[in-house]
């Protein structure tokens, strides 16, 4: 159902951006690479409050996240030298890839959790969950950091911010979602992650409204331009988003603690919470595409 609403997302990014120039397959990736970077800064910390210890897990994600960010460096360096990315030489490919580019940055990151983390496993060795989610951050925060906002006085600040709390958002519910078992898991897990979540809403609404203030040339920009009809978007459905946590937190989060509510139906709250997160990330890559 993610998957499906992640891909929905980038259609609506694709109509929002109107003539820009716009990949659908580039921003699919992207979205997709956010999403695996995000998850694993979410099982990097969720023993945090209360989870069990993820192993395998991290392996898995980070397996998957090492495909997807070569692709997304793939069609960087399409993009770099003006070509299709499967013309590309070898040697181009390297010798950009070399050069310390963001993309290339994610894979690396995606490459060490999964190999450290492999051999860990396989020698039944205790993954360190803040080692796991400080290298996830770096690579889930390469790209974002060296955008349109590195040209900006505090830029580069306010987008890590505003990336990092949704990244700890996201990924520590869809972490609880992948991680916990049973009711009572649900009951100890989920008031912590309640009580933590807010400081992280605040983060992504501040940090983001002084990212768009800075970007946005005008007022009127946020009407007439793709960039500022995409962040219109974006907000309105973190909006929802923020209404929705609000909901959960004084009706599911009181019934978890109660033990008055099934696991199936707090997995389900989660499904729900969690695919209007994809729909941002999706629409979040389409920015990231689009001139301000």
């Amino acid at each position: 159902m993610v998957a499906v609403v992640a891909l929905v997302g980038v259609l609506v990014a694709r109509l929002l951006s109107a003539d820009e120039p716009f990949s659908v397959v580039t921003s699919a990736t992207r979205t997709v690479s956010s999403g695996a970077g995000t998850l694993l800064i979410g099982l990097g910390l969720v023993t945090r409050i209360g989870a069990t210890r993820p192993g395998r897990s991290v392996v898995v994600v980070a397996a998957v996240w090492v495909p997807v960010s070569l692709s997304a460096l793939l069609f960087d360096v399409g993009s770099r030298t003006g070509t299709s990315p499967f013309a590309v030489s070898v040697d181009r490919f390297w010798s950009l890839a070399r050069a310390g580019t963001a993309p290339a940055i994610t894979v690396m990151a995606a490459v060490l959790i999964a190999g450290v983390g492999a051999v860990m496993v396989r020698h039944d060795k205790t993954l360190p969950g803040d080692a796991v989610a400080a290298v996830a951050a770096a690579g889930l925060l390469a790209e974002p950091v060296t955008g349109h906002l590195s040209l900006i006085r505090l830029g580069s600040l306010l987008i890590a911010v505003h990336v990092l709390a949704a990244a700890w958002w996201s990924g520590t519910l869809a972490a609880l979602v992948v991680m916990n078992r049973g009711r009572a898991a649900w009951s100890r897990t989920l008031p912590q992650f309640s009580r933590w979540a807010p400081y992280a809403v605040i983060g992504v609404t501040v940090a983001g409204v002084g990212a768009a203030i800075l970007e946005l040339p005008s007022v009127p920009a946020v009407w007439d331009s793709a960039y500022g009809r995409l962040l219109m978007a974006k907000s309105v459905l973190l909006v929802c988003l923020v209404a929705l946590g609000w909901w959960y937190r004084t009706r599911w989060t009181v019934r978890v603690t109660s033990h008055r509510i099934t696991a199936g139906v707090s997995v389900r709250n989660a499904g729900i919470e969690i695919a209007v997160m994809a729909l941002v990330f999706a629409l979040a890559s389409g920015l990231s595409m689009v001139p301000p």
